[in-house]
């Protein structure tokens, strides 16, 4: 093919073949399947222009046609692989006066460094391929894993493009996730697991420690949700203890450190917002701003809970009093956000350390209970969520109670239709929260069918999905038992629940 328009009809036909290899499986496309992966290798082959459309279709194609091939796409990495890898690993270079087509930056030092856009336009379009391979092929994948990881962990800090930032770090999570099915269906070793985590993850903390805020904070930012985001995936696949205790707490400590520059930087939010000068425009850039931030800190509070989830017991030996120190200090900040942020903290204290958790009660229980009723929304809500996950709890008895009748102050408060969303999702958790203390600890309540109608009569939940999906299925689950609480004396709640 020699003109646009028939380059154009073979990238087509290319594309109708791997869409139909896909749709009908690989029982019934296998054997078409060799035939075609044999011509589009050979067309790869050979020398395209750079614009050439016919690359795109053809890369495209053999994601599709990897999918639908599953593991018996084997045999065709050895033809893929080197030459993907091969492409990743050209990395930006200082600039030359004579050469064009160039995407430019300016490294941390001052230096510029660039890369030919179209080959930037590959890597991207390459990382896209080895992601959907490493995804279908996982443990089978084996035989290239530290290649690739050789390849790609240097992208983590990529400066030229975040797009190719963010592709990295989701195929290393990939590689990491391969790594581990890989260990856990062979000798267990997790050496190849922690090299890959352990430096994708310093790299990450790293860049988010050095990262400064200048006037593009904006920009910035999307850069550090990018990056925290990708370290939870990361740390999601690997699976549970991975990390040795030094290094544990190593990121304990930068993760609460980052969280502590993040909320340090609402000074400088608000500066911006007081300045005279400032208009409604700015105004709207800078709330965009502070959102951004939140949404920052939300991936560094799950990277927490990932931390925690996966290694509790190192976690309570190693990394318990650097959490409890922070949670005091912002539990008793005058700042509801700071306030809120503890409340999230103790809330993954409760969720994933569940009976393990209760050693540490003593140290953020009450005021856990005790801002149910606080005056921001945001707060209310981390703290009836935290009932949530402590109702699961035995030793939640001697608190039920008292837990109780701050929820029940709460829930009374529901008294107009007009409310904003967060204080309906406070409410949701709260109506939630109070099902499952009753439910789970009835013997603590000489009222509880009382109760279980006042839970009644404020379902369904409204505006937290998450707490509606479980609460109601758990309604469901009662009627099905024929629970006698839920139905109450003589049956006098049968209509409500219907």
């Amino acid at each position: 093919a020699v003109s646009e328009e028939e380059r154009t009809c073979r990238g087509k036909a290319i594309e109708c073949i791997s869409i139909i290899g896909l749709s009908v499986g690989k029982e019934i496309f296998i054997d078409d399947a060799k035939e075609c992966m044999n011509a589009l290798l050979q067309i790869s082959s050979t020398k395209m222009d750079p614009d050439d459309t016919v690359k795109e279709y053809i890369q495209e194609a053999i994601g599709r046609i990897c999918r639908a091939l599953g593991n018996d796409f084997y045999p065709y990495l050895s033809s893929i692989v080197p030459t993907i890898l091969s492409l990743l690993s050209v990395l930006p270079k200082p600039l030359t006066d004579d050469e064009e087509d160039l995407t430019i930056t300016m490294m941390s030092n001052g230096q510029y460094v660039g890369l030919k856009t179209s080959l930037l336009e590959d890597q991207e379009k390459a990382l896209d391929l080895l992601i959907i391979i490493i995804e279908v092929l996982k443990e089978n994948y084996k035989d290239y894993i530290q290649a690739t990881a050789t390849a790609v962990l240097p992208m983590l800090n990529y400066e030229l493009s975040d797009e190719i930032k963010q592709k990295a770090l989701t195929a290393i999570s990939e590689l990491i996730e391969a790594a581990r099915i890989l260990s856990e269906k062979t000798d267990n070793n997790k050496t190849m697991l922690h090299a890959i985590l352990t430096a994708a993850a310093e790299k990450v903390l790293k860049s988010l420690s050095e990262t400064k805020l200048d006037d593009n904070y904006e920009y910035i930012l999307d850069v550090m949700i990018i990056e925290s985001n990708g370290l939870y995936m990361c740390l999601q696949k690997a699976g549970a203890n991975v990390l040795p205790d030094g290094t544990l707490k190593l990121f304990f400590n930068q993760i609460f450190k980052l969280l502590e520059c993040s909320t340090d930087r609402r000074i400088v939010y608000n500066q911006k917002k007081n300045n005279e000068d400032v208009d409604e425009d700015e105004l709207l850039i800078i709330d965009r701003e502070e959102e951004l931030e939140q949404n920052y800190r939300t991936n560094l509070l799950d990277i927490l809970g990932v931390l925690i989830k996966y290694h509790s017991t190192q976690f309570l030996n190693t990394c318990c009093e650097i959490c409890i120190a922070f949670i005091n200090n912002y539990l008793s900040s005058p700042n509801a956000e700071d306030v809120a942020l503890a409340l999230y903290v103790c809330d993954d204290l409760l969720e994933f350390l569940q009976e393990n958790s209760v050693c540490l009660w003593e140290y953020f229980m009450n005021p856990l209970l005790l801002n149910i009723n606080h005056t921001d929304d945001k707060v209310k809500q981390a703290a009836c969520y935290g009932v949530i996950q402590a109702a699961k709890i035995e030793s939640f008895n001697k608190y039920a109670n008292i837990a109780v009748e701050y929820l029940l102050k709460l829930i009374h408060q529901n008294t107009s239709s007009k409310k904003p969303k967060e204080f309906i999702s406070a409410i949701d958790n709260a109506v939630a929260a109070l099902g499952d203390v009753v439910l789970m600890h009835t013997s603590k309540f000489n009222n509880a069918e009382e109760l279980i109608k006042v839970w009644l009569n404020n379902l369904p939940i409204k505006e937290d999905d998450a707490e509606g999906r479980r609460v109601h299925k758990n309604l469901i689950d009662l009627v099905s038992q024929n629970h006698p609480l839920l139905f109450g004396k003589d049956n006098s709640n049968t209509a409500k629940i219907s």
